[in-house]
């Protein structure tokens, strides 16, 4: 590894690597020999092919995470002679028991249309792509969708019978998987449901349900968690509601640099677009000093 981070050739050392994969490597042996793999793939892909019956075999290994392991290296190699066999790799993976090997999966998908992003290659990963959306949970429609962004945006039908059941699992996803989910729920929204501004305070139940289930996240310590979901409410919640919003906002303002100097573009945006409903939130102290 040391010699690989110098960028010295290390192909020679490839039969002796390999020769270490077995039932009885341990997990950290397996993540340094995959990586060393992967590195030596593009420069001497004929060796690499020596490696991949060993992989192979871990697809059907007891332990998730070498099954997951083995999704993630094969999908890295990014080898024309095994597609077909890493293609059959994922379409297993998209159905396994465990989480994390569906998760691996899905970062999978992704690895391989960013090595082809033809209209072919996807073609050919929009079924897997399906299977892992529609049996998303918790832990997994973060990068399911994470996913779906990347392949194919635009392609709602993909998202419309899982819209739902997403806002109602909001709450339990891990806070990056929050992020994705907020964005996408905010475009779905724009693209499907009516401007609130103009629907004179009457809110869809497809809309009140992602409002409903991500306001209390604007209580997260997260403050990516926090203006996704500000941005969720802006565009999509009815005007008398923006209230909601604005001191969570504020508070944005007391973090880093960084983060305070987003928060306060959002804040600018806010006072220009409604600033009746955010003078009405705003503490006396907060306007008295701006």
């Amino acid at each position: 590894i040391q010699m690989m981070t110098k960028n010295l050739p290390v192909t020679s050392f490839f039969p002796l690597v390999t020769s270490l994969l077995s039932p009885s490597t341990s997990l950290q042996a397996r993540s340094l020999i995959s990586l060393y793999i992967v590195h030596c793939a593009s420069n001497a892909p004929e060796l690499a092919l020596l490696s991949i019956n060993a992989y192979q075999k871990d697809l059907s290994d007891p332990n998730p995470l070498v099954r997951a392991g083995a999704i993630t290296t094969l999908s890295s190699m990014q080898l024309s002679d095994i597609r077909e066999l890493v293609g059959m790799a994922i379409q297993k993976g998209a159905r396994d028991s465990s989480w994390y090997v569906r998760r691996a999966t899905a970062d999978a998908v992704r690895a391989l249309y960013r090595a082809d992003p033809t209209r072919d290659n996807l073609t050919v990963l929009r079924p897997t792509l399906k299977v892992l959306l529609d049996g998303a949970t918790p832990l997994t429609v973060g990068a399911a969708f994470s996913a779906w962004e990347e392949l194919c945006p635009t392609e709602w039908d993909l998202v419309h019978q899982n819209y739902r059941r997403v806002c109602k699992m909001l709450m339990d996803v891990d806070e990056w998987g929050q992020t994705t989910l907020l964005r996408v729920l905010a475009r779905y929204g724009r693209t499907f449901f009516l401007d609130p501004t103009t629907t004179s305070g009457h809110v869809d139940p497809d809309v009140e349900l992602a409002l409903k289930h991500s306001e209390a996240l604007l209580q997260h310590l997260n403050p990516a968690v926090v203006l996704g979901v500000i941005k969720l409410h802006y565009y999509l919640g009815p005007p008398t509601q923006q209230h909601k919003v604005v001191r969570p906002l504020l508070r944005l303002l007391q973090g880093e640099p960084e983060i305070a100097a987003i928060a306060l573009e959002n804040c600018a945006l806010l006072a220009e677009q409604r600033p009746v409903r955010v003078q009405r939130s705003v503490p006396l102290s907060i306007r008295c000093l701006c």
